[in-house]
């Protein structure tokens, strides 16, 4: 593992130092969507076992399975495990300045390529993000985008939609 991979740390560290803060705490994962290759995790983290209990972080994470590596044979299990580590992140259970996991940043250093996106893909996120119901449906939309390479300029004006929209549903 190189210099810079140490720089970040495992999911399961961060795992650990929930436990010993919220030991009768838990972890929940849902699967959200399963469909052509592609996989959405969410996971919450809860301070207790009391199953009334309101969630007080959440985290997404996308994965797609390809020909080689561990998403070749595993890329639902890397879903789940990158959920819980960005639910660990939001509740600040990462490094100041750290927040992707060392699996995230190991998926950035292999050189993922993303594919180039269509204006008319664009424009349809933008009229989703408009019209978006839930936060999660926000999310999952966000997700989507994540997963190609928008130009900065459109990636910029998505953003800003995302964010009035979830302003407005958190309003609600």
């Amino acid at each position: 593992m190189s210099k810079f991979m140490d720089d970040y740390e495992p999911v399961e560290v961060r795992l650990a130092k929930f436990w010993a803060d919220y030991p009768c705490g838990r972890v929940d994962t849902w699967m959200n969507r399963f469909e052509n290759g592609q996989v959405v995790f969410c996971a919450s983290l809860y301070r207790t076992c009391n199953e009334d209990e309101m969630a007080f972080s959440k985290g997404w994470a996308h994965e797609v399975m390809t020909e080689r590596g561990v998403n070749s044979t595993s890329f639902v299990e890397n879903c789940e495990t990158s959920a819980i580590g960005r639910a660990l992140a939001n509740a600040n259970f990462a490094p100041k300045g750290k927040r992707p996991s060392q699996e995230e940043m190991r998926k950035v250093q292999q050189g993922k390529q993303k594919p180039s996106v269509t204006d008319e893909q664009c424009e349809a996120w933008d009229a989703a993000l408009r019209a978006a119901k839930t936060e999660d449906g926000l999310v999952l939309i966000g997700l989507d985008i994540a997963e190609f390479n928008v130009p900065d300029g459109t990636r910029t004006s998505l953003l800003a939609i995302y964010t009035e929209r979830l302003k407005v549903l958190r309003a609600a």
